[in-house]
């Protein structure tokens, strides 16, 4: 782990330090997604592309629950 201070301006803007900016891989113009979680917040570089960001998400709980498919057929089989 590795903690990197900005300072916040007048105007309550802050530079990312070149550390952060290359731990996030972002650049000049990209978007930063800010997450709050309580007390904490997390920066992260804005997805391309959402549904391949997205892929794997709650792969766990899919798992637990026979894999997509046996589920998806589950449901269909209670809407008859």
């Amino acid at each position: 782990m590795e903690i990197v201070e900005a300072k916040l301006s007048r105007r309550n803007q802050m530079v990312l330090p070149k550390r952060v900016r290359e731990a996030l891989g972002v650049q000049a113009g990209d978007v930063v997604l800010m997450v709050i979680d309580g007390e904490s917040v997390y920066l992260l570089p804005r997805p391309a592309d959402y549904v391949e960001f997205m892929h794997g998400l709650g792969k766990e709980v899919w798992s637990q629950l026979g894999g997509g498919e046996a589920f998806h057929r589950e449901e269909m089989i209670s809407w008859e």
